[in-house]
Formats: C-alpha cells, structure tokens, sequence
C-alpha cells in the first residue's frame, strides 16, 4: 500500500512512511491557500476515502507600513509627561507611543521588540487608533540603571515583518535624590 497526496485535488507525490506517520515534502511556487488530502493506494490501484482536508496559507510577502516611535508617556515620580528618546526615566513601565504611516491590513499588527545587552526580544503588540497612532505599555518592569533599546515593526500573520522603526532608547533611573 501506498500514502498519496494530493494539493487541492491534484495527486503531487507518494509519501515516505514510517510506522504510522507519513511525510512528504511539497514546494509551492507561489503564496495562496492550498487543501491537502491523503489517500491509501493498494498494489491493484484501489483508493480509500481521502483524509480530512488539511488547509495552509503560504505568505511570504512582508508588509509594506512604515512604523515611528514617537515618545514615551511617564507617570511616576516627580517628572511625569511625555518624553523623547535617550531620556532617563523612574517609571519602569513606561508607555510607548508612535505612529504607523497607513492602515493595517487583516492580521496585521505593530510589534514592540526590546533590547537590553545586545538580545532583542518581542515584548507584545501595541494597540492601535483609528487615527494611525499606536500604545504600548512595557510592563515588563524595566530594572534600575539599565538602558533599553525599543523599535516596533508591523507584522502579519504568517510572521513576516516590515520595516524596522527608529530605535528608542530609554534609560532607567530608580535613584530619589534629596537635597
């Protein structure tokens, strides 16, 4: 008996089987959504019922939106407002604050990385306004005299990224100083 595989109705090759798990390697040529169903041949042609459909989306474009980081909005400690990159700060959540320069599409969102040491890390998505403005509050709890790097970028579903924002840096500084 043989496993074969079809794409969206069409047999695409005869997979390798091992106890009772079966692989096979496809390359598509273009993103789109394709639906696979596996079928068992025996040696005189015979075919059982197809599988269910197992459906995949390929997307291999990334978006086009360009993403800014703006400010950051403190509200702890004597020194609250809006401030600029490069500023030192006693929040340690501060909220982030840009702009995206168009509409996301379907599934997109705007991705906040941070980076501390040299490792950059996904922290979350931001929530966006109708307005194209976009929030983010780190609630990581950013730790006393360490500097971060922040940038964002859009996303879509299939993990493509676009354009990396300008880097953001804040500074963290617990320290009360009384005079």
């Amino acid at each position: 008996e043989t496993v074969i595989i079809k794409r969206d109705g069409v047999e695409i090759g005869t997979a390798t089987v091992t106890g009772t798990n079966w692989e096979l390697t496809d390359t598509l040529a273009s993103d789109g959504k394709y639906t696979y169903t596996a079928i068992v041949r025996n040696d005189v042609g015979s075919e059982s019922q197809p599988s269910n459909n197992y459906e995949i989306s390929l997307d291999t474009v990334a978006p086009t939106q360009t993403v800014q980081i703006v400010n950051y909005y403190d509200d702890i400690g004597v020194s609250q407002g809006d401030f600029g990159t490069n500023t030192t700060t006693d929040d340690r959540n501060p909220l982030l604050k840009g702009t995206i320069n168009t509409d996301l599409g379907v599934g997109e969102n705007v991705a906040i990385y941070q980076t501390i040491a040299g490792v950059t890390t996904m922290i979350g998505l931001a929530t966006v306004a109708a307005d194209k403005t976009w929030s983010f509050n780190v609630d990581s709890g950013l730790a006393d005299d360490k500097s971060y790097t922040f940038a964002a970028r859009v996303m879509d579903q299939a993990g493509n990224t676009g354009p990396k924002s300008n880097d953001f840096n804040i500074n963290i500084n617990l320290t009360v100083n009384v005079n």
